[in-house]
């Protein structure tokens, strides 16, 4: 069976990911990675979140 493929190295902060892309037969992309080599980050240090309005954040 011929798959036609990409792959990408994503190398950032000194973290690097190895990629590979696929059509499945329904057309849908498909990534396979090793994502366990991205770090794991709690929400509260994404910039992000404390810009958003009070009653929209999980404050208790």
């Amino acid at each position: 069976m011929k798959i036609e493929y990409v792959t990408a190295v994503v190398k950032e902060g000194g973290v690097k990911v190895d990629q590979l892309f696929f059509h499945d037969p329904d057309g849908y992309m498909v990534e396979i990675c090793n994502c366990q080599n991205l770090p794991v980050l709690p929400l509260s240090s994404c910039p992000i979140t404390n810009k958003l309005p009070k009653g929209n954040r999980n404050e208790e």
